[in-house]
């Protein structure tokens, strides 16, 4: 029983590990491509600056990481929060999490939390099909010191920390191998056990008979 414990167990550590290395992959490659690693139609991505920091419930601080959605214009209405293709103010790519507070002829207006003015007033264009991303769902607070990690400038630690955390998988993975190997060979050692008691039990039974045959005879 202690056994079955414990991989079972080993088998969740593995899991959990494995869970964190996608969520670090996946926030990585949505922060260094501009486009979010959906997997089954979601998507992590991460908070960049303080522009959605308010008082509702969807209001996110900086670098808080939350979970999006594949949504299509359709999807979205006033008062959600999107995940939309925007530019900084050197004409560079880059995801922009906004709450749509309008729309015009030419599209939803979108306003962050704590500005004071709209996205369109300044250089971003109106949200479409052509540029929207996402649908936020939800914030998920306890992964902020991942979130921090991969965004620092020191990328070494995060590949350290990737290093470190595969090294822990393999090792867990031998570990499942060699108790897997450990609970197969000691079946294997009760059977072959078991049927040697068996051939002894039978060999005497014979021999038992044998000598009642030779008694009978004398």
């Amino acid at each position: 029983m202690k056994k079955i414990i414990s991989i079972t167990l080993s088998v969740i550590a593995g899991l959990l590990i494995i869970g964190v290395i996608g969520i670090m992959i996946s926030a990585t490659l949505s922060i260094k491509n501009n486009e979010p690693a959906y997997i089954f139609g979601y998507a992590l991505g991460v908070v960049p600056t303080d522009s959605m920091i308010g008082d509702n419930e969807d209001s996110l601080d900086v670098n808080d990481m939350y979970i999006m959605k594949k949504a299509t214009i359709e999807d979205v209405d006033i008062d959600d929060v999107i995940v939309y293709q925007g530019y900084t103010s050197s004409n560079e790519e880059i995801l922009i999490v906004h709450r749509i507070v309008g729309e015009s002829s030419e599209g939803f207006i979108t306003q962050g939390d704590n500005e004071d003015s709209t996205d369109q007033d300044g250089i971003q264009d109106y949200i479409t099909s052509d540029n929207l991303v996402g649908k936020y769902v939800e914030k998920i607070t306890f992964l902020k010191p991942i979130s921090l990690l991969v965004q620092s400038n020191r990328s070494y630690v995060f590949l350290a920390l990737v290093v470190v955390i595969f090294i822990l998988l393999i090792t867990e993975i031998f570990d499942l191998a060699k108790t897997y190997q450990k609970e197969k060979i000691k079946v294997l050692d009760e059977k072959q056990a078991l049927e040697l008691e068996a051939m002894k039990v039978s060999l005497k039974k014979e021999i038992e008979e044998e000598i009642k045959k030779e008694k009978e005879i004398k």
